[in-house]
């Protein structure tokens, strides 16, 4: 009687799993009873029948999507220098870009791997004379960021169906660990008859090594297809094919191909990167407010 009246005294806590706010026990005037004061702790820290707090990661990661899921809402006058936000804020989603009314002209098959699928932020006139102008800077500054050498622009010329034509040769370095070091590519450009300026450029290019190992064998099909879409914009798509012209042994043929293929998704990932930065330089800006 003695222990239990010191409880009521004293309001002590018997039960381990409590912890008390106050460390004291207080009566109830209005029933005379005893009532501790105590709150039961969940397994997480909260008091029972409140939310899980989130944790600081839990935060930025949701962060983190929110900015992922706007990056792309950003207007065509926001003036961005970063390249990894330039590349956000020129290329667009090709899903949400419709081409401009009975455009849809290009006759050319499409095989072979798709090495680029962009809708980009510039006239098609204009990324046209980038990449296959007989004077393009752009092209030349490419090569040299590469550390090819010996690049030579030729013009369009009109061949004897009609077509115009043009050959573009450069050294390349290769990155093989064995085997020659460079190759010499020659690349015979031909525009199919289905172009229309300021709307489509449907271009086929046969790529010739030499230098390297079984290079008579096989030649490698590029095709460019550049439509115009309905807001100005430039949808780029690029395909290339790796065809034999000779009969090599099929481990030979795997071996070329895997090389091959390497070698242009290298080059098509460098072409576009730096088809964003140029793009979004202060200087095309004026060109295609003012020029288009």
């Amino acid at each position: 009687m003695k222990a239990i009246k010191i409880k009521l005294k004293y309001g002590l806590n018997t039960n381990p799993k409590t912890k008390s706010i106050s460390g004291t026990s207080r009566q109830s005037s209005s029933k005379g009873s005893v009532t501790n004061y105590h709150v039961r702790k969940t397994a997480t820290g909260n008091e029972p029948g409140t939310a899980k707090r989130p944790t600081q990661a839990e935060t930025h990661r949701k962060e983190s999507q929110r900015v992922t899921r706007t990056s792309r809402a950003v207007t065509f006058n926001t003036d961005v220098r970063t390249g990894n936000v330039i590349k956000d804020k020129w290329k667009l989603p090709t899903q949400r870009t419709e081409p401009a009314s009975g455009l849809r002209g290009c006759n050319a098959a499409h095989e072979g791997q798709q090495l680029v699928n962009e809708v980009l932020r510039v006239p098609v006139d204009m990324l046209f004379d980038m990449l296959f102008s007989g004077t393009s800077k752009f092209v030349e500054r490419l090569h040299a960021k590469r550390n090819s050498t010996d690049l030579r622009l030729g013009i369009w010329k009109v061949n004897r169906d009609g077509l115009l034509t043009r050959e573009l040769q450069v050294t390349v370095q290769l990155q093989a660990s064995v085997g020659p070091k460079c190759a010499r590519v020659t690349e015979y450009y031909t525009q199919r008859s289905c172009c229309k300026p300021g709307f489509l450029y449907s271009i086929d290019v046969k790529s010739v090594n030499a230098g390297i190992p079984y290079e008579d064998a096989f030649y490698v099909a590029i095709h460019y297809c550049m439509l115009r879409t309905a807001d100005n914009n430039t949808e780029l798509k690029v395909f290339a094919e790796v065809k034999f012209v000779k009969s090599t042994w099929a481990v030979i043929q795997m071996f070329i191909q895997k090389h091959a293929y390497e070698g242009l998704h290298e080059y098509f990932s460098d072409l576009l990167q730096e088809l964003l930065i140029e793009i979004a330089s202060p200087q095309r800006q004026v060109k295609r407010h003012f020029k288009y």
